[in-house]
């Protein structure tokens, strides 16, 4: 009769697991925050990529000109004729229109959500926070509108 199985965890096992679990923590926790931090990174770059790359298209189709700041959006996200005027009904077989250059204006994962795909235009500079883009008129460069630091 005094040989039976315990079925219960003294104080010191449960002691040594709770020790246990937080080494783990201490070292998986950081892993997943730095994997986190460089997808975010990772997105920036390529969306930042992919906007620059509707700009630059932008330009080269319409002789130099860059999207104008109060048709900015439209004239990336719609079709254009040469002169930059949007085609808001087009019929299909029309030739002379361009464009669009982007489905959607991509979000900066590093801003609030609300505010993440709007686009800042001037010649002052990013680095507000109030949208997730700036755009510089005039020398056509985007860049992320936030207070982090993305290097090139």
């Amino acid at each position: 009769m005094g040989n039976r199985p315990r079925k219960t965890i003294t104080l010191i096992e449960l002691g040594i697991l709770v020790v246990i679990f937080a080494i783990l923590r201490s070292v998986v926790v950081p892993v997943f925050s730095q994997a986190a931090d460089s997808a975010r990174d990772t997105t920036l770059r390529v969306e930042l990529q992919r906007l620059q790359g509707a700009v630059n298209l932008y330009r080269r189709q319409h002789a130099g000109q860059l999207p104008h700041r109060d048709r900015f959006i439209a004239q990336l996200t719609m079709r254009t004729d040469k002169l930059g005027r949007v085609a808001c009904d087009v019929s299909a077989g029309d030739a002379h229109l361009l464009g669009p250059y982007i489905e959607r204006i991509p979000r900066n994962p590093y801003v609030n959500r609300r505010v993440a795909d709007r686009v800042e235009i001037g010649l002052a500079g990013p680095g507000g926070g109030n949208a997730g883009w700036y755009f510089n008129e005039k020398t056509g460069v985007v860049s992320p509108d936030d207070d982090f630091y993305h290097d090139e």
